[in-house]
């Protein structure tokens, strides 16, 4: 029903000419000329390291947020001592 391979045939009509045909789907493969330009390259690169910075920003601050956490609770531990030796 549906063709899915690569080189399958569509049927076509060509209504300026007023006959059907049939064409290969390899046959519009289309390769650019040149590369992709400066703006597209500069733009990708800002993205992605735009992207990159807000993952690493979330990383860090979840780091120092259980670093804090376990200190804290490493402060009130040594205060028990503390309190237990002088008392």
């Amino acid at each position: 029903m549906f063709a899915v391979t690569r080189h399958a045939s569509k049927f076509t009509t060509q209504i300026s000419q007023g006959r059907a045909a049939y064409r290969s789907f390899s046959s519009d493969v289309v390769t650019p000329r040149r590369g992709a330009g400066l703006m597209e390259r500069l733009s990708s690169f800002f993205v992605g390291a735009g992207l990159t910075a807000l993952v690493t920003q979330f990383y860090i601050f979840q780091e120092i947020k259980e670093g804090n956490e376990a200190m804290i609770e490493k402060q009130k531990d040594l205060e028990k001592r503390v309190a237990k030796l002088e008392g």
